[in-house]
């Protein structure tokens, strides 16, 4: 692997990892070097090895297991989508279970953030709607789960984060493929921007109210986007 000089670029280092992974070195299912000896081997910051990584994940090159590193994922054959091959009710148990904690958790959030908290959130969003703009995928995938993720932590209920976690995964998927489709992947940009004008007004009810709106749409999304992923 080539050293990185510009350590600030996450997309460099990415995609040097991307061509360890593309050439083999490293085969479907093995770890990838630590994030330690990634430093070592690029002359790179920690941050930016482990923003390439979400980022490599967005993309479906990497799967990172808690506790275990960073793994090579089924890029080739598209395993990582498996999960749009069950039945419909499968799926609207998900989110049936993700409208009702984000419904609660932007509720108590609203009501238990602080102006730092706020201005993370608006920080993101921000980031978002400049990936949005360049319809940059991977990093729409990577901004849109912070923003949900951030909305669960400020409700202060680690219940409610613990679950957001497992369900993760489940619906990344679901976001590449949502945020790929030319009709769909600009809904979130207005939807994030009522939520958040919801916290900047300390309105919780309203809060609630867009929450539900913008998981309702994403399910519609989702209906209609399965059969085109099925063909």
């Amino acid at each position: 692997m080539k050293e990185i000089q510009r350590v600030s670029v996450t997309d460099a280092v990415a995609e040097s990892i991307k061509n360890i992974i593309c050439t083999g070195e490293f085969p479907i299912g093995a770890k990838l070097p630590t994030e330690t000896k990634l430093c070592e081997e690029l002359k790179v910051s920690r941050t930016s090895v482990r923003e390439a990584f979400r980022l490599l994940q967005a993309q479906g090159y990497v799967e990172i297991l808690p506790g275990r590193g960073a793994f090579v994922a089924d890029f080739l054959t598209g395993n990582q989508m498996h999960w749009f091959q069950i039945d419909d009710a499968k799926y609207k148990d998900y989110m049936e279970v993700r409208i009702a904690i984000e419904n609660l958790a932007v509720r108590l959030a609203v009501e238990r953030s602080d102006d730092v908290q706020i201005a993370e959130l608006e920080s993101v969003h921000r980031s978002f709607l400049a990936a949005s703009a360049l319809h940059d995928v991977a990093k729409m995938v990577i901004l849109d789960e912070r923003f949900h993720s951030l909305i669960i932590e400020y409700s202060q209920n680690p219940l409610l984060s613990k679950i957001n976690h497992d369900l993760l995964d489940v619906f990344r998927p679901y976001r590449r493929a949502n945020f790929s489709d030319q009709v769909d992947y600009k809904h979130a940009d207005t939807a994030h921007e009522k939520i958040l004008q919801c916290f900047q007004k300390h309105d919780p009810e309203l809060a609630e109210t867009c929450m539900k709106e913008h998981l309702s749409i994403t399910a519609e999304d989702f209906d209609r986007l399965v059969p085109k992923i099925k063909k």
